[in-house]
Parts: structure tokens; C-alpha cells; sequence
């Protein structure tokens, strides 16, 4: 920013009675900023600064604050006629704005104002024919004659509170002006106020308007609803002349006198527009006397009301929809009634005043009651065999809620219990019942309550009870039969539930309606587990019991297969075997008595896995009979399957006595006793303690020497000899006794 000041003698004028000028200036200052130039002079004793000329081509202006580090107090005329600036930015060290400041700026658009402005001057926007809107700070209380004159595009504009000085023709020829509140401190609407704003459609007039001027409104064509103030006292001349579109006005009681001919007033209200007043009032006394023509308003106090009475809370003040007819039975415009409540925001008595206006005049008052809101939204929340729970959406504004159940017998709703919260339990009740339940919110206020409206009708049921825990009954090798006790209350049927290991879930398999159940199918020596519950059908609805407990079963294990005698059996022992049967717990052998006749439990296998027994001390070359069974242990008790098939067995024969003689230097013969049973010999030698058998020949039953020749002097030998017996096509060995020899 630059600033430069030039010397030159300038004539003070106009400023007379507005401005403190500082007698010792005389010089014409210039400031000049990227805006342009301003002429300024100080003023009150070199405390303020007042512009009094912008030079420059800018379109939009931001005049300074400060000049010469003094505030910029006053603007005088610095615009006057100014075709190219379209936007003003006031500072806030502005307080004044003089006479004609703007006159005939006809490009300004917009207009900022300072928020300390306290005045407006003669014809300070007059024709500025280009403005559209301005907002006038509530610090301003003159504004003066002709200050927006002219102003033919201005469409929106504010009437300051403070306002205490109202020139003339101040709005006059704004023809696109279309509403206006004139408000303000001021009595009176002047003279030519409003005169010629062809476009204006409604005024309203502030509290303290007692008078409105010659003129105010003249012209205004468009005009068809003025707001007359309570206080107003006196219409001057020609005040609504040629308001043609003005077809009602609605006076108000105070009013004294219209123009300046009381016995005629069609020069400044239009003979066209129907005029309503107070019988009774001064003014309709002398509109009676010289028979001017008027509309009588009405007393709403003495017509009939009709109000709906009743309302439910809403969480919104209430507003009761009402109507009041005259005595022919036409119902009375609302656009004349005020209505104002009291005690409508909540649950009580609210009371709704009617004031009559415009046409009307009188009040009325009429209580209404509001009732707590309807309760809605209801909503399961516990269901079991002999309980319900349900909640509901919260009422607002309330004491609490009374529930209601319907009595099965007489069809009516009974209050069984009234809580604070939106939620109830019920224990104690019938399985598989249906009960249907109402709920309403009340409050309570003093000694009356308020009830809202019933909820609709909530039907809902108890869960059937569980039935008795399943007994496992029986089973066989591919089924398992269950059966329980029917639950205190009828039910439809039940449904069968069988674990699934692989899932680690329970599968439903069956739905029956009798107690019992046998499941078919199924795998032998397996454990199963199962659970049971009922269900009953309601309104096309099916509802459940809880489960039952866990109940185990087992089918029966398989008949053991394969067994057979081992070829390991010796002299003195016999073993069996047989075919694993994976999934049970063990297996018991029987062994047959000879002298009962019958077959004893001779040992118990307790593994899946161990699938044979060796029965020892035992009769060489006897014979004896076994018979095996697989059982599955469940609670402690065991299941077992159908026996195997019988199997006969032997033991080996006797050992063979062996006798050993050398028959030459490198021969060894061996030779032994013949043995019962037997039907061939196997011979072995080794030659130290530690080494292996090794069998030198098999021979035949009637065989009983063999010579072994090739063998060393000095060396000793080691022979024995076992006896074989054929048996069930199994070769039998005997055990052996050893003998040694050391050739010579």
C-alpha cells in the first residue's frame, strides 16, 4: 500500500449541524491504496477521518479503516454518480453515511455495511437503480428522506429495531420491492414511505405504529394485505390511494380517524376494498354516523367450538385440530384465528387459547387431554416351557405400564401387572399354553391418571416341557430302542436326535409321535448318543421343548469269525485265535467241560486288540473246545454278541526220550522212543549252547533212528528230537529234550 497526500484548499460545506470539522484544516488530503484515491479532511478536533471523494476504476471498493492511523468516520458523497464501482465494503470504524453518498450509482450491486453504522442520509442510495438487497445494521436509528428512492431492482431490505428517525419518500419508486416488516421504535409511517412500490404485496406494520402519513402507500397497485398495528390511531390522505388490489383491510380497535373527510374516505382507502371493524369502537360510531359502509368482526368467544379432546403423546408439542362456525354454521377462515397452547409438550391437560383477528376478534379457551403414546413394537425376548418375557418400544413421558392378559373364559383383558420398564417376565405358567397380552403406558399427575392406548393384542405361547430323559431299552447287532415319558402337556410329536461324530453335532433322524423309538441301520459293537424333544404346532407354527439329556446306547457287538487253533500250541498249551472286531471292548472265551457238559468263562480279553488266548498246563495229545464272544462295555455294564463258532483243538504229543551213541569216529546216531499220537519226527543239532536248531530231518511215524554223519572228532554235538502230530491240518510240534555228544 502507498499512500501519497496533496495540499489544496477546499470549501467546507454541508456539513453544517453533521460534522465536527477541525477549523485549522482547511487542506484536501489524499490517501491512495490499490483501490484508488480518496480525498479526506480531519474531523472532531483530528480524532476521525471523513472521506469526501473516491477516485478510481475499480469495480469492487474496500475503503480503508484507517487513514493517517485515524479511523475513517464518515462517508460524504465520495460516490456520488459513480457509474463503475459495483461493490462497497464499509469499514466498521464507520459510523455515518451523508447525504446523497451513493446518489446515482447505477452499476452498485452490493453494498457492505458497517456494523457500527448509526445514520443514513438525504437520498444516500437514491437511484441506484442496480442495488438489489442491503442489509441495514440494527445500530442504525436515522435513516433520512429519499434514502433509497429510486432503488428500482432493490427486492429485499431490513427495518432496523433501533430505529428512532424515519424520513420521507424513503422507499419510494422501489417498484421491485415486494414484502417489508416495519418495525422499529418510530410511531409513524411518513409521508410517500412506500409511495409507487408497484410490486409490493404485503407490510407489516411494528407495535409502535400510530400513525401512517400521506401518501404511504399510494400506488402501491399489488398491495393486497396490510398488518395493522394494536396502537394505530390515525390514517392521513390518500395514505392507500390507488391500492386496487387491496380488496380486504382489517382495522384495528384504536383507530380514530382515515383522511382528512370523515364523512368520506374513498380518497385514501379504495371504494373496492371491504373494510372490517368493532362495532362499537369510535371510529365504527362514526362510520355509522355518516353511513360509510363496514363489516362488523365477529366474537369467537360467543360462536359454537368444536375441538378433538383426546390425543396421544407424541414427543411433539400437541396442536389440537379445531373449528368454530358462526351462527349460520359456516366455519370461520383460520387465517383469522391465532391459536397458542400451554401444557401441550407433555402427558396432562394442555389448554389451546383462540384469538380472533382480522375479521374476528374475542378469545376462547378449551383444555384437551394427552395420553400417554400407544405402545408399539412388541417383541419376544425369553420363551420357555413355563415362561415369557417380551419387551416393547419406550414411551416417553409416563409413570409406567399396566399389562394385561386375556382371560380364556369371559374373552376380556384383565390388568395383571403394571411396571416401569419396557420389559416383563412371567413364571409359574402352563406348558404349551397360549396366552394373549395387551399392554397400555399411563401416568400419573396428582390424582389422575393418563392412560394411552391399549398396544394391539400380543399372542404368544409357552415352549412344551421336556419329555423324560430316553431309557435305552434293548438293541441288537443293527438297531437301539429307546423310550421316555410323555411331558405333563399334550404335545404333537417328537423329534430324535443322534450324535454325529463326525460333525460333532446331533443329527435329527426321526419325528414320531408315540414314546418310544427304534433306530435301524446301524453299526454292531458301536456306541450311540442321543437326545429327545417334543414340539407342539400353534397357528400353522411349530414351537420346541428344550432337549433332553444325553442318553447312550450300544448296539450289539458282532459274532466273533475266524477262530481257529494256532500252530504255536505246544505239548501243554493251545492257542486260539480269531478276527479283530474293531469298535468293542473286549472278549470272553469259553472253554468246554467235559464233565458238566457245558461251556465255562475261561478268560476275558479286555482290548479290541487282543485277539488271542493261550490256555496252559494242559494234557499232551488231548483234545479240547472253545467258543469266543466280543463284548462293548457302556455305563458299566456289557453288551455282548453271539458266539463264534466252536472250534476243537489238541495239544502236541509227549516229548520223544532220546538216546545218542557214536557208530563211527565222524557218526552220531539218534534214536528214540516211538510216541503215542505221533505221526512223524523232525530231528535237530547244533553244535554250542547258543547257536540255533537246525532240523536235519522229518520222519515218518514208524522211523524212530537217525544217523548224522560228516561230523569232526573231538567236537561235541548237541541233538533233539520233536514229535509231530497232524491234527485238523495243523502240524502239532512236541516239545524236545536236548542231549549232547563228544566224538572220539
Amino acid at each position: 500500500m502507498r499512500k501519497k497526500i496533496i495540499y489544496g484548499f477546499i470549501f467546507l460545506m454541508a456539513l453544517v449541524g453533521m460534522i465536527s470539522i477541525n477549523q485549522a484544516n482547511v487542506l484536501a488530503l489524499t490517501y491512495t491504496n490499490e483501490d484508488g484515491s480518496y480525498e479526506y479532511y480531519y474531523i472532531e478536533s483530528r480524532t476521525r477521518v471523513s472521506i469526501h471523494k473516491y477516485s478510481g476504476t475499480k469495480e469492487k471498493v474496500t475503503i480503508p479503516s484507517k487513514i493517517e492511523n485515524l479511523p475513517v468516520g464518515t462517508i460524504v458523497s465520495a460516490f456520488q454518480g459513480n457509474k463503475t464501482v459495483k461493490e462497497v465494503i464499509l469499514p466498521s470504524t464507520v459510523t455515518m453515511i451523508t447525504d446523497n453518498t451513493f446518489y446515482g450509482c447505477s452499476n452498485l450491486i452490493s453494498v457492505k455495511l458497517s456494523d457500527s453504522l448509526e445514520s443514513i442520509g438525504i437520498s444516500a442510495f437514491q437511484n441506484c437503480t442496480a442495488l438489489k438487497e442491503i442489509k441495514i445494521p440494527e445500530t442504525v436509528k436515522i435513516i433520512k428522506d429519499n434514502a433509497f428512492m429510486g432503488c428500482s431492482s432493490l427486492q429485499k431490505v431490513n427495518i432496523p429495531a433501533n430505529l428512532t428517525q424515519f424520513g420521507i419518500s424513503v422507499f419510494k419508486n422501489c417498484i421491485a420491492l415486494k414484502e417489508i416488516s416495519f418495525s422499529g421504535k418510530i410511531s409513524e409511517v411518513p409521508e410517500s414511505t412506500f409511495s409507487g412500490c408497484s410490486s409490493l404485496t404485503k407490510i407489516i406494520l411494528g407495535n409502535n405504529i400510530e400513525k401512517i402519513g400521506n401518501m404511504a402507500f399510494a400506488n402501491c397497485e399489488n398491495l393486497t394485505e396490510t398488518v395493522f398495528p394494536t396502537k394505530l390511531k390515525y390514517i392521513e390522505s390518500r395514505a392507500f390511494y390507488n391500492c386496487k388490489s387491496m380488496s380486504e383491510m382489517y382495522l384495528p380497535d384504536m383507530i380514530e380517524k382515515i383522511g382528512s373527510n370523515e364523512s368520506n374516505i374513498s380518497d385514501t382507502i379504495p371504494v373496492s376494498t371491504d373494510i372490517y371493524l368493532k362495532s362499537g369502537t369510535v371510529l365504527a360510531k362514526k362510520f355509522d354516523g355518516y353511513g360509510i359502509k363496514y363489516y362488523p368482526k365477529q366474537d369467537i368467544s360467543k360462536l359454537t367450538v368444536k375441538l378433538n379432546t383426546e390425543y396421544s403423546y407424541t414427543g411433539s408439542k400437541i396442536e389440537p385440530v379445531y373449528n368454530i362456525t358462526d351462527t349460520q354454521g359456516k366455519v370461520l377462515e383460520k387465517a383469522h384465528l391465532i391459536s397458542s397452547f400451554s401444557g401441550n409438550d407433555s402427558v396432562g391437560t394442555g389448554t389451546i387459547t383462540i384469538t380472533g383477528k382480522n375479521k374476528y376478534y374475542g378469545t376462547v379457551k378449551r383444555e384437551f387431554t394427552i395420553n400417554p403414546a400407544k405402545v408399539a413394537s412388541l417383541k419376544l425376548s425369553r420363551q420357555e416351557s413355563t415362561a415369557l418375557g417380551f419387551s416393547w418400544g419406550a414411551v416417553k413421558d409416563i409413570s409406567g405400564y399396566r399389562i394385561m392378559l386375556k382371560n380364556s373364559a369371559t374373552g376380556k383383558f384383565e390388568i395383571i401387572r403394571e411396571v416401569t420398564s419396557n420389559s416383563v417376565v412371567f413364571a409359574s405358567l402352563k406348558p404349551g399354553t397360549v396366552y394373549t397380552y395387551k399392554i397400555a403406558a399411563y401416568k400419573k399427575i396428582g390424582t389422575k391418571i393418563y392412560v394411552g392406548a391399549e398396544s394391539d393384542e400380543f399372542v404368544i405361547n409357552t415352549l412344551p416341557d421336556a419329555p423324560g430323559n430316553p431309557v435305552f431299552k434293548s438293541s441288537t447287532t443293527g438297531t437301539v430302542e429307546l423310550q421316555w415319558k410323555a411331558p405333563s402337556a399334550k404335545v404333537k410329536g417328537y423329534e430324535v436326535y443322534r450324535y454325529n461324530s463326525g460333525t460333532k453335532q446331533y443329527d435329527k433322524i426321526a419325528a414320531v409321535t408315540g414314546t418310544s423309538f427304534k433306530d435301524t441301520g446301524l453299526a454292531a459293537g458301536t456306541k450311540y448318543a442321543y437326545k429327545i424333544r417334543a414340539y407342539i404346532q400353534l397357528n400353522g407354527k411349530t414351537y420346541y421343548s428344550s432337549y433332553t439329556e444325553k442318553t447312550d446306547a450300544v448296539t450289539l457287538p458282532a459274532a466273533v469269525k475266524g477262530l481257529k487253533q494256532a500252530e504255536d500250541s505246544t505239548s501243554t498249551t493251545v492257542r486260539i485265535k480269531w478276527d479283530i472286531l474293531n469298535g468293542v471292548s473286549g472278549y470272553e472265551v469259553y472253554k468246554y467241560n467235559a464233565s458238566s457238559k457245558t461251556y465255562k468263562l475261561a478268560n476275558t480279553r479286555k482290548s479290541s486288540s487282543v485277539h488271542s488266548w493261550t490256555n496252559s498246563y494242559l494234557t499232551p495229545n488231548t483234545e479240547y473246545m472253545y467258543k469266543v464272544r466280543a463284548y462293548v462295555t457302556l455305563n458299566g455294564i456289557n453288551y455282548y454278541g453271539s458266539f463264534s463258532n466252536v472250534v476243537k483243538t489238541s495239544t502236541a504229543t509227549k516229548i520223544p526220550v532220546v538216546n545218542l551213541t557214536q557208530s563211527k569216529s565222524t557218526q552220531v546216531k539218534v534214536s528214540w522212543d516211538k510216541v503215542e499220537g505221533a505221526t512223524g519226527y523232525v530231528v535237530y543239532y547244533k553244535t554250542s549252547p547258543e547257536a540255533e536248531w537246525k532240523a536235519l530231518t522229518q520222519s515218518t511215524y514208524n522211523n524212530t533212528t537217525y544217523t548224522k554223519s560228516y561230523l569232526n572228532k573231538g567236537q561235541k554235538y548237541y541233538f533233539s528230537v520233536k514229535a509231530v502230530k497232524l491234527y485238523n491240518g495243523i502240524k502239532l510240534k512236541s516239545g524236545m529234550t536236548s542231549k549232547s555228544i563228544t566224538l572220539k
